[in-house]
C-alpha cells in the first residue's frame, strides 16, 4: 500500500523492490545469453513459382472466377490459394519424406562439429525411438511409420505464401543444415509439378459448351419478347424510372400539403391565442400616472438607521450576546417588519385611453380567418391529386416483380452466353495442353543455399539482453507494486481503514537509538491527543494493541511514559488509572495472546500499533474488526518504524542535478508527508563539537555545537503540503538551550535570514507553516499581555517552556508555568499576561484551514495592541 505522488515515491518504490528487480534482470540476461549460444541453429532455403496469367486450370465446366455476375464477391476465391493447398497437400509431403529418407540413409556430414552434432542427434533419435516403441506397446501413443513422422516434421518447417494480387508463390523451408534445406526444397518443387500435371488432366469440354451456348441463345430471345410486352403496359422504358417518377411527384405534393396543413394549424393556434388575449386585454389603458414616495416609510427607515447606528456603537463595548445589544437587535427586527408593511410609493392620479393592442389584434384575427379558409381549399386539391398518383403507383408496383424477374433472367442468360462462348475456346486449348503435358506454372527462382543462420541471431540477442532485462525488471517492480499489501507509510491509512492516524514514528535504526526532533515531535503529537483535562478529575487509561509481537508497543509506551513524567503526570502500568493518573497498558500480540483482551477491558482509549513494511492491509483490517467487535472502539492507529528506503547519497545526487545546494548526508527523510516546507530540502543534524554561524545573528562568530537535544515540538503528522512561498521563517534545530533557525535550501542559495516578527508585547518566530498547521515560538516580555481575543478558523495549543503566566480562558483564570499545556478551541476567548520579571517563552501549535491576521477578533478596547 504505497501511494505514488512524486518522482521520489517512484524512486522509493524501486528501492523497496530492489532485490526482485535485480533477480529479474539477472535471470533475463542469463537466459538470453544461454539462448544466444545454446539454441539449435536454423537455416532457410527459398524458391519462387509463377502462376502464368491468362488461364485458370481447374476441372469445373465454367471457372468460378469468371462467374462474377452469378456469385457474391465475398465468396470468390483466389486461384493461387488452390495451388498452395495442392503444394502442401499430403500426397506431395509424403513423397518428399520418402525421398528424404532414401537420400539421408547414406548421408555423411562434413566438418568436426557437424559430425559430432549428427551422431549426437542420431543417438538421441535412437533413444526416442526405443521410448516410442515402449509407449506403443503400452498403448499410450499410436504407432507411426518413419515416413509419417518425417512428413509431420517437414510440413511443420515448410511454408508457402503469396502477396495479395500477386501471381508468385514464395516457398520457405527451415532446417538445421543449409545443404539439406536446399535439397528438400528442390525435391518438393519437382514433386509438386509432377503431381499437378497428373491431377489436372481432363477430357475436352468443347461439345458441352457448344450445346449450352445454343440453349442460352433461345432463352434470351424469349425473355426479350416478354419484357417488351410488360414495359408497354406501364408506358415506360423501365419500371424503376416509372416508379421513381411517381414517387417524386407524390413526395412533392405530400410536402406541399404538409406545409399548408402546418400553416393552417399555426393560424388556428394563433386564432385561439388571439381570442383568449382579447378577453384578457382591458379595453382602456392608463396613459399618464402620478406617483410619489410614501412619507411614512421614509420616516420608519430613518428611525431604523438610527437604531442600527446605536447597535454598532454598543458592539464596540459589549459582546453580541449582551442584553443592551440583544434589546436593540429585537427593536431593529420589529422596525424592519413595520418598514416592510408600508408601501414604498403612492399613486395620486391617472388618465385612461382606448387600448391600441386590442384594436390591432382584432384586425389580425380577421386576416388569419381569411387565410385559413384559403389554405383549406388548397389542401383539398392536393388530396385529390395524391389519390390519383398513389393509385397509378400501386398498379406499377404490382407489375414490378414480374418485370424485375425478366430483367434478371435476361442479364443472367446474356452473361452465361458470353462465358460459354469464351470457355468454348479455352476447352479446345486445354485439350491440346493436356495432351502435350504443358503446365502454366514456371519456376522463377531455384532452391537457394543460404549458409547464414536465420535463428538464433546471437549478436542481436546479446545486444538486447540488457535492455530486455531492465524492461522485465521494471515490469517485475510494477507487478510487485500491484500485489503488495504491506503498509509502508501513513498516506492512505485513514482512507482505507476509516480510523484516525494518530502519529507515525520513523525507524531509529540499531541500538542505541538516537532521538531527533522529528521523532520527539511525533511523540508530542501522541501526547496532545490525550484528554488532559480529564486526567486530574477522572484519570485516563490508554491501551496500545498490536496484531503480533514485535510491532513496538513496549517501545512506544516507553517513550510516551518518559514524556508524561517530564510533563508532570503520574504514570502507572498494568492497572486502571485513578484520578490524577495516566495508565499505560500493553496489549501486544492480540491475535496470539488471550490475556491482551483482558488488558483492553479497562482502557478508555485503544490505539493499534502497526509496524511499517511488515503489517499488511488484510492483517490490519482483521485486527480492527476484532477490536471493533470486542470493544466497539478503535480510537487511532500508530505507524511504527517507518522508513524512507532511498539512500541519502541518491537524494544528494538528485539535488545536485536539479541545481540545489549540496547538503551533507544526514538522517533519511521520513517521506513526502513529513518533508520540510521546501520541497527537496534536506537539513543536516548538528554534530558534536562542530561549529556553525548563528542564523540571522549578523556576525561571523562561530559557536561550539553541543550534542543534539530533543526539543518538544508537537507537530501533527497528518499529510502536509508545501508551505506558500511568502513564508520566510525556516525550521529550527535545538542547540543546547538556544534555538537557532535552520535556513532552507532556497534561503541558503539567496543568503536570506529568517525573519522574526516584533510586537509591543514581545516577538514571534515562525518555526514551521503548512496549509493545515503552524508552529510558533512566542516570547512574552515581562509585564506585557496578549489582549483578549478569539479565532473562528483555527484552534491552538500552548506548551510553556519557561517563565510564569496568568491565563484567561473564557470564564476560567489560572496560572501557568513550565511544562504546562493549554488547549484552546475555536471561538474560545483567551488572553495571557506575564506578571514575572523574565520573559515567558512557549510553543504555540495552530491547527486549522486559515491563519490570516483578519481571523483575530479582539474583545478589549485595545484593538491594535497586537499589531
Amino acid at each position: 500500500m504505497l501511494e505514488i505522488r512524486s518522482f521520489r515515491d517512484i524512486l522509493r518504490l524501486f528501492f523497496i523492490f530492489r532485490r526482485e528487480f535485480q533477480w529479474a534482470v539477472v535471470i533475463t540476461v542469463v537466459v538470453a545469453v544461454l539462448g544466444a549460444f545454446l539454441l539449435p541453429s536454423k537455416y532457410e532455403s527459398n524458391a519462387r513459382l509463377l502462376v502464368k496469367p491468362g488461364r485458370e486450370n481447374t476441372t469445373l465446366p465454367i471457372e468460378v472466377a469468371n462467374r462474377q455476375a452469378l456469385i457474391a464477391p465475398s465468396t470468390q476465391r483466389d486461384p493461387i490459394v488452390d495451388e498452395e493447398k495442392l503444394l502442401t497437400g499430403r500426397p506431395i509431403v509424403r513423397r518428399v519424406a520418402e525421398r528424404y529418407l532414401e537420400e539421408m540413409s547414406g548421408y555423411q556430414p562434413q566438418g568436426f562439429w557437424k559430425t559430432v552434432k549428427f551422431y549426437i542427434g542420431k543417438v538421441t533419435g535412437s533413444l526416442l525411438e526405443a521410448l516410442r516403441s515402449v509407449l506403443q506397446v503400452l498403448g499410450i501413443v499410436e504407432e507411426q511409420s518413419p515416413v509419417d513422422r518425417v512428413s509431420k516434421k517437414l510440413e511443420k518447417n515448410f511454408s508457402v505464401t503469396h502477396e495479395p494480387g500477386s501471381a508468385v508463390m514464395e516457398i520457405n523451408f527451415t532446417w538445421d543444415d543449409p545443404l539439406i534445406a536446399q535439397r528438400v526444397v528442390a525435391t518438393w518443387v519437382d514433386a509438386y509439378l509432377e503431381e499437378r500435371t497428373r491431377a489436372l488432366g481432363r477430357k475436352s469440354l468443347h461439345t458441352f459448351y457448344e450445346g449450352e451456348m445454343n440453349k442460352v441463345a433461345a432463352q434470351i430471345d424469349t425473355r426479350k419478347q416478354q419484357l417488351q410486352e410488360q414495359l408497354l403496359a406501364i408506358n415506360s422504358v423501365s419500371v424503376a424510372e416509372r416508379l421513381d417518377n411517381l414517387t417524386n411527384q407524390i413526395n412533392r405534393l405530400s410536402d406541399a400539403r404538409a406545409e399548408m396543413f402546418n400553416d393552417r394549424a399555426g393560424i388556428r393556434s394563433f386564432l385561439l391565442d388571439a381570442k383568449a388575449a382579447l378577453k384578457r386585454q382591458p379595453q382602456e389603458v392608463v396613459t399618464a400616472r402620478e406617483i410619489s414616495l410614501n412619507p411614512s416609510q421614509l420616516d420608519l427607515k430613518r428611525r431604523l438607521n438610527a437604531l442600527k447606528q446605536e447597535r454598532a456603537n454598543l458592539l464596540r463595548t459589549y459582546l453580541p450576546e449582551a442584553p443592551p445589544v440583544q434589546e436593540l437587535t429585537e427593536n431593529i427586527k420589529q422596525m424592519e417588519v413595520m418598514v416592510g408593511h408600508e408601501a414604498e410609493r403612492l399613486e395620486r392620479s391617472k388618465n385612461l385611453a382606448p387600448n391600441g393592442i386590442v384594436v390591432n389584434l382584432k384586425q389580425q384575427v380577421i386576416d388569419a380567418e381569411l387565410r385559413s379558409r384559403q389554405l383549406g381549399g388548397q389542401i383539398a386539391d392536393y388530396d385529390l391529386q395524391l389519390a390519383q398518383l398513389r393509385s397509378e403507383r400501386n398498379r406499377v408496383v404490382k407489375l414490378e416483380p414480374a418485370i424485375s424477374r425478366l430483367n434478371m433472367e435476361l442479364a443472367s442468360a446474356e452473361k452465361s452466353y458470353a462465358l460459354y462462348a469464351e470457355n468454348l475456346e479455352k476447352a479446345r486449348i486445354d485439350q491440346e495442353l493436356d495432351n502435350q503435358r504443358i503446365s502454366n506454372i514456371a519456376l522463377v527462382q531455384q532452391a537457394t543455399h543460404n549458409p547464414s543462420r536465420v535463428f538464433p541471431k546471437s549478436l542481436m540477442i546479446l545486444l538486447l539482453a540488457l535492455p530486455a532485462g531492465l524492461a522485465v525488471g521494471l515490469l517485475t517492480i510494477y507487478a510487485c507494486y500491484l500485489l503488495d499489501q504491506r503498509i509502508h507509510d501513513g498516506a492512505r491509512i485513514e482512507e482505507i481503514f476509516q480510523v484516525p492516524l494518530w502519529t507515525t514514528l520513523q525507524d531509529l535504526g540499531d541500538q542505541p537509538n538516537k532521538l531527533d526532533t522529528s521523532f520527539t515531535a511525533n511523540i508530542y503529537r501522541l501526547y496532545s491527543l490525550l484528554p488532559l483535562d480529564r486526567i486530574e478529575t477522572h484519570g485516563h487509561t490508554l491501551a496500545l494493541a498490536s496484531a503480533r509481537s514485535g510491532a513496538g508497543v513496549s517501545f512506544v509506551l516507553q517513550h510516551l511514559h518518559r514524556l508524561l513524567v517530564e510533563r508532570g503526570h503520574r504514570v502507572v502500568r498494568d492497572r486502571p488509572a485513578q484520578p490524577g493518573e495516566v495508565a499505560l497498558l500493553d496489549a501486544s500480540a492480540l491475535l496470539n495472546d488471550q490475556h491482551a483482551f483482558i488488558t483492553l477491558r479497562d482502557a478508555n482509549q485503544i490505539a493499534l500499533v502497526i509496524e511499517a513494511k511488515y503489517a499488511t492491509v488484510p492483517l490490519v483490517q482483521h485486527v480492527l474488526t476484532v477490536l471493533s467487535t470486542a470493544f466497539g472502539q478503535v480510537d487511532g492507529i500508530i505507524l511504527n518504524r517507518r522508513q524512507f528506503e532511498v539512500p541519502g547519497r541518491i537524494l544528494q545526487l538528485l539535488n545536485q542535478l536539479r541545481g540545489q545546494a549540496v547538503v551533507p548526508a544526514g538522517p533519511v527523510p521520513r517521506d513526502d508527508e513529513d518533508d520540510a516546507p521546501e520541497s527537496g530540502a534536506r537539513y543536516p543534524e548538528p554534530q558534536p563539537n562542530s561549529a556553525r554561524p548563528l542564523a540571522g545573528s549578523g556576525t561571523d562568530a562561530l559557536l561550539p555545537m553541543p550534542a543534539p537535544v530533543s526539543v518538544p515540538v508537537p507537530v501533527p503528522v497528518a499529510t502536509q503540503t508545501p508551505a506558500p512561498a511568502a513564508i520566510s521563517a525556516p525550521p529550527v534545530r535545538s542547540l543546547g538551550t538556544q534555538l537557532v533557525p535552520v535556513q532552507t535550501a532556497s534561503q541558503q542559495a539567496t543568503g536570506a535570514s529568517p525573519a522574526i516578527r516584533q510586537y509591543s508585547w514581545g516577538e514571534i518566530l515562525i518555526l514551521e507553516e503548512t496549509s493545515r498547521h503552524r508552529l510558533l515560538n512566542l516570547s512574552l516580555a515581562p509585564g506585557q499581555s496578549l489582549p483578549l481575543h478569539y479565532h473562528m478558523h483555527r484552534s491552538k495549543q500552548w506548551f510553556v517552556l519557561s517563565g510564569l503566566g496568568h491565563l484567561h480562558l473564557n470564564d476560567e483564570q489560572r496560572r501557568v508555568s513550565a511544562q504546562d499545556s493549554v488547549l484552546i478551541e475555536q471561538g474560545q476567548a483567551h488572553s495571557l499576561h506575564n506578571p514575572g520579571f523574565v520573559a515567558l517563552k512557549l510553543y504555540e501549535v495552530q491547527y486549522g484551514d486559515y491563519f490570516g491576521d483578519d481571523d483575530i477578533t479582539y474583545l478589549t478596547s485595545n484593538d491594535q495592541a497586537g499589531q
